[in-house]
């Protein structure tokens, strides 16, 4: 991981988290990353006396073991949680997508008959064709802490066929590129000079969602009965 870079991030992380946000007119980063939140936890259909499984962030295997399989939950939420799931060996092993339908159908176990699962995460399209911009973004994968491997959406909607399907995808490429200037944006107004690393970093994330090699993407699942 480059050095300093999560403790950076951390740091200036909305109180929320640190999430690829959506983005309204008049928003701060703040209110980006909060209105994120609530329009994935409104995407599942929580209310008031939802049962919800929040599996999102670095710890979703964690908070997904320690969920009773008998629970019975009516809504499932998601944000950056599928990037932690596999890792860049892992794909290369050919084992991250028996970890990722294994995953969809664990949940699918812990869930009601009728359950909607939302799910907000960066995923891959297509790689750069020239090894500069192809090493740089397997930098960012591996630097960021918001993911470790990002999925294309194909396998995601494979890996979650017989447990549950997809009935909405929507991607926000251009909030992407927003939220990655904002976070460099809040790293140069608090504290010392940015790191020089850290600056070239967020600026190759930012060129990753620019140039369609990475997309920010939000998936609505119903639970197969």
């Amino acid at each position: 991981m480059t050095t300093g870079i999560a403790d950076a991030l951390g740091r200036i992380a909305p109180p929320g988290g640190l999430v690829c946000a959506l983005w309204a007119e008049g928003d701060d980063l703040d209110g980006a990353a909060a209105r994120t939140v609530r329009l994935t936890r409104d995407a599942a259909g929580v209310g008031p006396d939802s049962r919800v499984l929040d599996l999102g962030g670095p710890a979703v295997a964690e908070a997904l073991r320690s969920a009773p399989a008998d629970a019975a939950f009516d809504a499932v939420v998601s944000v950056h949680g599928l990037e932690h799931l596999a890792t860049p060996r892992q794909r290369d092993r050919g084992e991250h997508l028996a970890l990722l339908r294994a995953f969809f159908r664990s949940v699918h176990r812990r869930t009601a008959p009728g359950a909607v699962f939302a799910v907000h995460t960066t995923t891959a399209n297509r790689l750069p064709r020239r090894p500069g911009p192809a090493l740089a973004l397997a930098r960012v994968s591996r630097a960021l802490p918001l993911w470790s491997l990002c999925w294309r959406t194909e396998e995601i909607v494979k890996a979650c066929g017989g447990a549950w399907e997809v009935r909405t995808v929507d991607t926000h490429r251009r909030d992407a590129v927003r939220t990655v200037h904002a976070w460099l944006d809040r790293l140069r107004a608090t504290g010392p000079a940015v790191d020089d690393e850290h600056e070239d970093l967020l600026r190759t994330c930012a060129r990753a969602f620019e140039d369609s090699h990475l997309t920010l993407t939000r998936l609505t699942l119903h639970r197969v009965d």
